[in-house]
């Protein structure tokens, strides 16, 4: 016999034993599933989607013997699930029917050969057993349906005496165990709060006292910190039971500017409201609606609007240049590090980087309350590879004033369109350092890599290209003024092979500068100096190993700066 008088309980009210249920099943089952009857019958469905198929529960509140209408309204339940989903072809892997009278055996026999025949799939018909059980796992949501409204403020209260007890005083580990005792009575009174949701509570403390947001795995959709001091936070996370509970209790914030909002504030909530741009710092009036935390009334607060750590899995995305004929000419691949929407007017916002980084585009688009816009934004492009920004920057280059683009999912469909690129000083600067990186990288056994284009100068530029035409074959011819050569050993300096007109060779593996980065060129280049003379006053005889000898340049003297063709000798100078 049935320990609680279901029949009781359903003339108090029958719509309270059938949201009971569904409410202890979604506790039962986080996945299952609540969904609103189709018709006006009271009727509430569970369901489960399971590796087997679907777990169906049809509750009803019948808590007495079933008459004709009853019957029938079991009948046109049975028909409509039938009708609904096995006629379309899900897999049914059970199906239950719930009610608090438990049906005899001629009802059972009724229930198999009248309503359910056929079937194919496990039926089975639960009674008050079922009911009980429920109410035994989950006594506290028992209690709150069926106890009357004063029962939640008498737990809570029995337990807030237990929690506000005072902590005996004794050895700490005494101490503790008792704290511990308490704190387990609040964490029931929490528990009491919603049979939608947990409410988490407990405190952290911080290195240097900064915020702490939630970290990748903390479970939640709702988190409350206060600062406590000493670089510790009290905090409380609301975390959904079951996979329905914001559909059946949804939190939502309500956000308002403030009346005196100044032009940085409107213009935040402009874009977070048209395109999801993350926003620090805007006064707003915020109203929070919903859950265990919702309710009160409007205050006044700090807001700030940002992405998650976690980031998201997104497709890559394209950048192609598009002929005349509608083939495309060259494109690059982007890599996507937001995406983000309007809560306003379905606009969509990505922002992607190139594969070098040396460039990144915004792209807003599909709004119907703002305008579509790309905007191609460059960096610095610091430690990337020169060729790849060369290649990422030659696409850009290839569209010209008349030239159309597209920006697309990769090897897909086309989000957005444009016609030709505004030519950037920056652009060219960086094409010019990964050109000329680039080129000399097939000359040099270190691995280049792109420095900082903000430090890099004209002339350091200039000095760059020249190495680039020297390597590719085109010796360089100039005037010299000057060269101080350094003996090394004792021994004098033997001037005749100047008196008799030959020239001077100085090989070398030249290093240059771009910005405040050292290169060396590892492929060597010799620099020869012509009609070279001692400078006046020079007496080799009285010259000493560490003196210096100064040559100047005699009549048709030159430099010839060359690559050597048959140097194959690489490595460290």
């Amino acid at each position: 016999m049935s320990a609680i008088d279901w029949a009781v309980l359903g003339s108090v009210g029958g719509d309270g034993v059938e949201s009971f249920a569904a409410a202890c099943l979604r506790q039962r089952y986080p996945d299952a599933i609540q969904t609103r009857p189709a018709q006006g019958d009271g009727g509430i469905d569970v369901y489960r989607e399971t590796a087997e198929g679907l777990v169906v529960w049809q509750i009803k509140k019948f808590t007495t013997p079933l008459d004709a209408s009853q019957k029938r309204q079991i009948i046109r339940s049975w028909k409509r699930f039938w009708d609904t989903h096995v006629v379309t072809g899900a897999t049914i892997a059970r199906y239950h029917l719930a009610t608090p009278w438990t049906p005899t055996d001629p009802m059972q026999a009724w229930f198999k050969t009248k309503v359910v025949a056929g079937a194919g799939f496990p039926c089975q018909w639960d009674g008050a057993a079922f009911f009980d059980a429920l109410s035994a796992d989950y006594p506290a949501t028992y209690d709150r349906f069926f106890k009357g409204p004063d029962m939640l403020n008498n737990l809570v209260l029995a337990k807030a005496v237990l929690a506000g007890s005072p902590i005996e005083s004794g050895e700490p580990a005494t101490m503790l165990a008792a704290a511990r005792c308490r704190e387990d009575a609040v964490r029931t009174i929490r528990d009491l709060a919603s049979d939608t949701y947990y409410v988490n509570s407990g405190t952290v403390s911080t290195r240097d006292g900064s915020f702490p947001l939630p970290g990748p795995n903390d479970a939640g959709v709702a988190f409350r910190y206060e600062s406590l001091g000493d670089n510790r936070f009290r905090v409380e996370s609301v975390v959904p039971k079951t996979a329905q509970s914001l559909e059946l209790d949804p939190i939502q914030l309500e956000l308002r500017l403030q009346q005196d909002a100044d032009a940085r504030d409107m213009q935040s909530m402009q874009d977070w409201q048209a395109w999801g741009i993350p926003f620090t710092d805007v006064r707003l009036q915020v109203q929070r609606l919903g859950g265990p935390l919702g309710g009160g009334e409007p205050s006044d607060e700090l807001v700030s609007f940002v992405l998650s750590p976690a980031g998201g899995d997104y497709p890559n995305v394209e950048l192609r240049t598009v002929s005349a004929d509608g083939s495309f000419k060259d494109r690059v691949v982007l890599r996507p590090t937001e995406v983000t929407h309007g809560v306003a007017g379905d606009g969509l916002r990505i922002v992607a980087a190139s594969p070098s980084a040396v460039f990144g585009l915004e792209a807003r688009m599909g709004s119907s309350v703002q305008p579509d816009r790309t905007q191609i934004t460059f960096l610095c492009a610091a430690e990337a590879e020169p060729a790849l920004v060369q290649h990422d920057l030659a696409v850009l280059a290839a569209i010209g004033a008349a030239e159309t683009f597209e920006f697309a999912i990769e090897n897909g469909p086309a989000l957005a369109a444009g016609c030709g690129l505004p030519d950037a000083p920056i652009a060219r600067m960086l094409m010019r350092v990964a050109a000329g990186l680039a080129e000399l990288q097939h000359s040099s056994t270190a691995s280049f890599a792109m420095p900082d284009i903000a430090e890099v100068t004209h002339a350091q530029l200039e000095q760059l290209e020249r190495l680039v035409d020297i390597y590719r074959g085109n010796a360089v011819t100039t005037t010299w003024s000057r060269l101080v050569l350094t003996i090394t050993e004792d021994g004098g300096f033997d001037p005749t092979p100047i008196e008799l007109g030959h020239f001077l060779c100085v090989v070398e593996r030249p290093t240059f500068w771009p910005g405040s980065r050292e290169y060396q060129v590892t492929k060597r280049l010799a620099r020869t100096y012509t009609h070279t003379c001692l400078a006046a006053g020079v007496d080799p005889a009285l010259l000493r190993a560490g003196d210096e000898v100064e040559l100047v340049p005699g009549t048709g003297a030159q430099l010839v700066v060359a690559m050597i063709v048959d140097d194959n000798v690489v490595g460290a100078a």
